[in-house]
């Protein structure tokens, strides 16, 4: 069960009621529409640690992935001035402008470790 109400200053606060949760409306709702609920395009670890669920197949309709795996990646042996990778390559499923550029930075970063 649910409470749903608009935010006013004209309406009194209820106190929290344990296993319930307060949805509130920047803007008015008619009587008896529906309310859509949206966590925001977040991966299962992050959706898990926050809401306590995860989803079996966590695409978006252009079926990228919201779920990364940071892959640790090598700092370049001794003084590099050329290339300074970050520590972590950010890889997601997905079409390639969102898996192309951390795949690439990591390929980089072995190359810059390995010279």
């Amino acid at each position: 069960a649910f409470e749903m109400r608009s935010i006013s200053p004209d309406l009194p606060r209820s106190p929290p009621i344990c296993g319930t949760f307060e949805m509130r409306s920047r803007l008015p709702l008619r009587a008896r529409s529906a309310v859509h609920e949206t966590y925001g395009a977040k991966g299962n670890a992050q959706l898990l640690n926050s809401y306590g669920f995860a989803l079996v197949a966590n695409f978006e309709p252009d079926r990228s992935s919201n779920d990364v795996r940071p892959l640790p990646l090598p700092a370049p042996r001794g003084d590099s001035l050329i290339y300074h990778p970050p520590a972590n390559a950010l890889l997601r499923i997905g079409p390639k402008r969102y898996s192309y550029p951390p795949l690439a930075a990591a390929l980089d970063a072995f190359r810059a470790a390995a010279a």
